[in-house]
């Protein structure tokens, strides 16, 4: 169902989210008077992507039973778990501590982590989310290590300076990974669902920015370290998937 390019198949589901976004079943928004400020209609055309891809993509697949599948029971919050583990263990007990629970060497590249990270998230029987998951987590995490390591070029990451990164910044380490990766991943998300057919383009588009809106608005009220330790990462991450339905 997925493949190695981070997107997956819906099959029937997917068919039908984009026959009926292109046949304009979805609403794409409340009928009414155009408000005249700049300011008020930006915020109506928000809130009308918000509500567009949570009636045309999400709702659909939740009520399938998808939604649950791609966030809960994928591969997903194991790799988001993982991490928060590793910047646990880098703030608690440093280089030392990272390397007895990763296998790693102190100057290892930080893709040996990462590496490390997919093979511990990984499940015995991969689920049909393993490809999206993986990638997003792979695009991600990367970078959240430019950022913390203010380097661009991901050759030069190295473990050791990402953990002392992490210790002078363990909270915006630990908001800043599930940030990152989330946003990938429903991207990856939603792109698989509607498809890359340029008769709805502009519609993709929408989708696109009502995510980012809700993506946004989410981290804006789960900002903090504590939201994101690796004991709360399943629960927070099932609100995220509530706050995605509207």
């Amino acid at each position: 169902m997925s493949d190695t390019s981070g997107r997956v198949s819906f099959g029937p589901t997917g068919q039908k989210i984009r026959r009926d976004i292109m046949s304009g079943t979805v609403i794409t928004g409340a009928a009414g008077t155009t408000p005249r400020s700049k300011a008020a209609r930006k915020k109506m055309d928000i809130a009308s992507s918000i509500e567009f891809i949570a009636r045309s993509v999400w709702r659909p697949l939740q009520k399938e039973n998808i939604l649950g599948d791609a966030f809960l029971r994928s591969e997903l919050v194991e790799l988001l778990r993982r991490i928060a583990v590793f910047i646990e263990i880098a703030a608690d007990t440093g280089i030392d501590g990272v390397l007895a629970e990763f296998g790693i060497k102190a100057d290892s590249a930080f893709m040996w982590l990462q590496r490390r990270i997919r093979e511990m998230a990984a499940q015995n029987h991969p689920t049909d989310f393993s490809g999206p998951a993986n990638r997003a987590f792979q695009v991600g995490s990367t970078d959240w290590a430019a950022k913390l390591l203010h380097k661009k070029n991901p050759t030069k990451f190295k473990v050791d300076d990402l953990v002392k990164a992490v210790e002078n910044n363990t909270d915006e380490a630990l908001v800043l990974s599930p940030d990152l990766i989330l946003l990938e991943y429903g991207k990856r998300i939603m792109q698989s669902a509607i498809g890359e057919s340029q008769s709805i383009a502009k519609e993709a588009e929408k989708c696109l920015e009502g995510f980012e809106r809700q993506h946004e608005t989410f981290m804006q009220q789960y900002n903090k370290a504590s939201d994101w330790v690796s004991s709360a990462i399943r629960a927070t991450v099932a609100k995220y998937q509530a706050a995605l339905l509207g």
